[in-house]
């Protein structure tokens, strides 16, 4: 693949994700993070100052930028996308693991050049690792071109 992508998240301080009854958000986050990676992505996290230096000792392999007050807005986002110098970004929900398919990735790339795009989440259902029937609520991911953010 080409370049890594800069993928903009806000690593949550305290997440609680059941399974069966038991609290594995932070093995979860961490296959969110490990699956960003695999798919070239360079991941950046803004967070409150003082929520960093926990963050950074669970979630070493994320480069942290500190925000004023406890959650950035997307302005603060866009802003370090602008500025991150690469021809694409992306913005995303902490709580996404993303596919394993590496060819679906090189798309989302072409397609986002001179674009944007915008995924939505399939729901799992925590016990049976099956899709559920119920909805997004929105979309969790956008990968995008970096250059209009200057206009």
């Amino acid at each position: 693949m080409p370049d890594r992508i800069p993928l903009y998240t806000s690593l949550p301080p305290r997440l609680t994700r059941l399974a069966a009854g038991h609290d594995v958000a932070h093995s979860y986050v961490a296959e969110c993070l490990a699956s960003w990676r695999r798919a070239d992505f360079d991941i950046i996290s803004l967070n409150g100052a003082d929520e960093i230096a926990a963050l950074a000792e669970r979630h070493g392999q994320v480069a942290y930028c500190p925000v004023a007050g406890e959650r950035p807005k997307i302005s603060e986002f866009l802003r370090h996308a602008m500025h991150s110098g690469a021809p694409l970004a992306g913005i995303i929900n902490a709580d996404v693991l993303l596919s394993n398919d590496l060819e679906a990735w090189q798309s989302v790339r072409q397609i986002a050049t001179n674009g944007i795009v915008a995924l939505q989440r399939t729901n799992i259902d925590a016990l049976r690792l099956r899709p559920t029937d119920r909805g997004s609520m929105g979309f969790d991911c956008f990968i995008f071109d970096t250059e209009p953010l200057s206009r």
